[in-house]
């Protein structure tokens, strides 16, 4: 999903790729594999070594992880603006099905090299409803962008939020932010909205459009609440990967035979360069899932949203360097409050963090 926000965000008239996937992490495995929250209810002591292990696993705010995936994301919506300007009739779907099966490859790797374990005990209801949402959502956004404009997208990704909010309310999946973090992502959001300022329409299908911006809000906050209850399920998020990637994949595929032009793409010239630019892709397509999967799974989607509007931001201002965009008060009054949002809400998030810590530390030494 992070593709779809980089490309719309460069370049409105190409068509806007979509793909990578979602996952989430886990807690880092101390104690002979013992999360936090298995430390904490086990009952046994737990040693100084577990305590300090914790408090930096909660206290490190991993920003080199957010960048990497701000970056990532930048960089792919280049490599793939560029891939549709050489082959304009390129399977978007199909695409989106070789980046799930890389990951399901990288995992089979990792697995290989001994850096990761097969899932056990695997809940494969909950699995299937990760990956049909995950699907549902990609393939609902691409749907979403042939009726909309990016002005109307833009609207649809900022609804996501509150979606996941009612989500979380409703089923009692994850944590309601506190008043302090509502407050920050309002202004985030407002920024973001002031600096994306652009005319909302539909195409001749309005219904249509409303049908898809909503089905993939809905998709999508799904599929990120569901990232957050890994832990509960004791999976890593290489191991979610693991377990749902390729089923994704045969969903993305099959949309793919159906709705993607793949008779004129196969009589075109395919040069090199489009080879090159879809493996370019597919490698950095792997650094957004596994830099999305730790945003998720360490800290919430609520989160990782708030990432997202900051990518879209760091999108307008890259475009001003690199392409001579031209910018308007606005854009630049929007992006320094959105900044100024996303600012807050970090720092508001890793006070939470650090205060949950020092009261877990304080639990298992008592």
């Amino acid at each position: 999903l992070s593709i779809i926000e980089s490309s719309s965000a460069v370049n409105e008239g190409l068509r806007t790729p979509v793909g990578a996937t979602l996952a989430t992490d886990q807690w880092p495995r101390m104690g002979e594999g013992r999360t936090p929250i298995e430390i904490e209810k086990g009952g046994d002591a737990a040693s100084g070594d577990e305590i300090k292990e914790m408090e930096g696993a909660v206290a490190e705010p991993s920003y080199w992880v957010l960048i990497l995936n701000v970056l990532s994301t930048v960089s792919i919506g280049l490599v793939l603006k560029q891939l549709f300007v050489v082959s304009p009739l390129v399977p978007v779907a199909a695409v989106v099905a070789l980046h799930l099966l890389f990951a399901q490859g990288a995992t089979v790797v990792l697995r290989c090299m001994g850096l990761t374990e097969s899932a056990k005990n695997v809940d494969w209801v909950f699995v299937s409803m990760y990956a049909t949402a995950q699907a549902w959502a990609i393939l609902s956004w691409n749907e979403c962008l042939s009726y909309v404009s990016v002005g109307t997208y833009q609207l649809s990704k900022m609804c996501v939020i509150p979606t996941i909010l009612a989500i979380q309310l409703v089923t009692k999946w994850g944590t309601v932010p506190s008043a302090p973090s509502l407050v920050y992502i309002i202004l985030l959001l407002v920024g973001v909205r002031t600096a994306t300022t652009v005319e909302v329409r539909f195409t001749d299908h309005p219904g249509h459009g409303l049908l898809w911006a909503g089905s993939a809000i809905l998709g999508t906050a799904l599929v990120q609440v569901l990232c957050g209850r890994q832990t509960e399920k004791n999976l890593s998020f290489v191991q979610l990967l693991s377990v749902s990637s390729g089923y994704s994949a045969v969903l993305a595929f099959t949309w793919s035979v159906l709705v993607d032009d793949w008779s004129a793409w196969i009589k075109e010239a395919h040069p090199p360069l489009e080879l090159g630019l879809i493996l370019a892709s597919c490698v950095i397509s792997l650094s957004i899932n596994f830099t999305t999967a730790y945003i998720i799974g360490k800290f919430s989607p609520i989160t990782f949203q708030v990432v997202g509007h900051v990518k879209t931001v760091s999108l307008l201002v890259m475009g001003a360097f690199l392409f001579h965009t031209p910018q308007t008060l606005a854009t630049i009054g929007g992006s320094a409050i959105a900044l100024l949002g996303a600012a807050l809400y970090g720092n508001e998030q890793l006070r939470l963090r650090q205060e949950q810590s020092k009261s877990a530390a304080a639990k298992l030494e008592s």
